[in-house]
């Protein structure tokens, strides 16, 4: 895989296509938001339902919606759960759009400072984590259990950062400390091919790139611990993942 930071012209198409959709949604967002505000301060579903047809809308576009295998997999609509991923690549965020559910990202700060993605997150009330921050860390904790009592599902990347390998990281625990507090499924997804098309060191993509977003079993969270639950949704995404980039072949070299 190309990991150099230079821009071509596809990344160029992608930034046009992606601002040709976001705009007018994060137009329609501020307008919105006073309403939505007023009437569903807490899971925003108008403002979920603007982002997600905007980040789906750009890789369409584009040419890089995923092929969506196990969407048999999915909870019902409506049904709160816990999304975890790997991640390699700034598309991950566009790409977990199209499991088709409202979900509320849990994201480092510093996505939340990019222009209109960023302020589209704060409109719809996704929940931001300042790396490093013990206070932070445990404020967001709290939101996300807030977040799942309150019927909104939340999405995180377990890792904390991405993978510049593609193999991935040992979890962390707070996505699973948070299913167990709120008695919410936790629904492993493997997202693969992504960081063939962006790279985790490109600023923007660099070509289309056969992308597969794979939906696991959900996991029931009753009577079992954190670590069980961390090691089950580790050992469900790498499964998916090509041999190459399993942990225990990467030691084993």
């Amino acid at each position: 895989r190309g990991r150099g930071k230079g821009v071509g012209l596809f990344g160029v198409w992608f930034v046009v296509v992606a601002l040709g959709c976001s705009v007018p949604g994060i137009l329609l967002m501020a307008l919105m938001f006073p309403v939505v505000w007023a009437l569903d301060g807490v899971n925003r579903r108008a403002e979920d339902f603007v982002v997600m047809r905007w980040l789906r809308a750009s890789l369409v576009l584009t040419g890089l919606a995923p092929t969506v295998v196990g969407a048999e997999n999915l909870p019902k609509d409506g049904e709160v759960c816990v999304y975890v991923a790997n991640h390699s690549s700034f598309l991950d965020i566009f790409l977990l759009s199209f499991v088709r559910r409202p979900i509320k990202y849990v994201s480092k700060s510093e996505i939340f400072k990019i222009p209109i993605i960023g302020w589209a997150m704060r409109l719809a009330g996704h929940v931001s984590l300042e790396r490093g921050d013990r206070r932070s860390r445990v404020e967001t904790f709290k939101r996300m259990v807030h977040l799942l009592r309150a019927g909104s599902s939340i999405a995180l990347f377990p890792e904390g950062t991405r993978s510049p390998t593609g193999v991935m990281r040992p979890f962390r625990q707070g996505a699973f400390r948070a299913a167990v507090s709120a008695s919410a499924k936790v629904v492993p997804v493997t997202i693969v091919g992504a960081a063939d098309a962006w790279p985790s060191g490109a600023v923007l993509p660099h070509r289309r790139a056969g992308v597969t977003v794979v939906v696991h079993e959900a996991i029931e969270v009753v009577g079992r611990s954190e670590e069980e639950l961390n090691g089950l949704a580790y050992e469900a995404i790498e499964s998916a993942l090509p041999a190459e980039l399993h942990r225990k072949n990467n030691e084993a070299e």
